[in-house]
């Protein structure tokens, strides 16, 4: 099981976590913004978020965290240039006051490190381009879940196998 089996947001969340579960070491991939919803409500707000290599789903990442990557990471021009390539863990903890006033999980820093070099699958971007559109031709998550767990980590097989369903009459 990964991260993104985890839950259906296409964020993480902390709650998904125990209280002390420290998540594997994670790679920036980018940092772009994304109207993320806001609990509670139907209302969206701007949010950055960010992307991790090999994982579908980005961090929206809160002033605490932003804060303690900025101090061991810098910050130069421009963060989403900063930042990649960095890899970095968080760590949930419980009992935390939320914006809204209420208590409960959230994710703190629990490291960071620079000078990571990464070469990026560029077949990763292909499949996060061709993944919903597969997943709405098909009409099923399950068909499409089983059709992306069939091929594992091998994204240029899985981009492959999109662009194949979405090329079938």
């Amino acid at each position: 099981m990964n991260l993104n089996d985890l839950s259906t947001s296409p964020y993480l969340a902390s709650d998904d976590y125990t209280v002390g579960t420290v998540l594997p070491p994670m790679v920036i991939e980018r940092i772009k913004m994304a109207d993320v919803p806001t609990p509670g409500t139907t209302k969206k707000d701007s949010k950055a978020t960010m992307y991790f290599v090999g994982q579908e789903k980005g961090y929206v990442i809160n002033k605490n965290v932003a804060r303690r990557i900025a101090k061991e990471l810098g910050t130069g021009d421009n963060l989403d240039k900063a930042w990649l390539g960095a890899v970095i863990e968080l760590k949930v903890e419980g009992d935390v006051k939320r914006p809204n006033g209420t208590k409960g999980n959230a994710f703190r820093l629990h490291s960071a490190k620079r000078g990571v070099f990464v070469v990026v699958d560029p077949n990763i971007a292909k499949c996060r381009e061709l993944g919903p559109k597969v997943k709405a031709k098909l009409g099923s998550d399950d068909l499409y879940k089983a059709l992306k767990d069939s091929h594992g980590t091998d994204y240029a097989a899985m981009a492959s196998a999109f662009e194949g369903v979405l090329n079938a009459s």
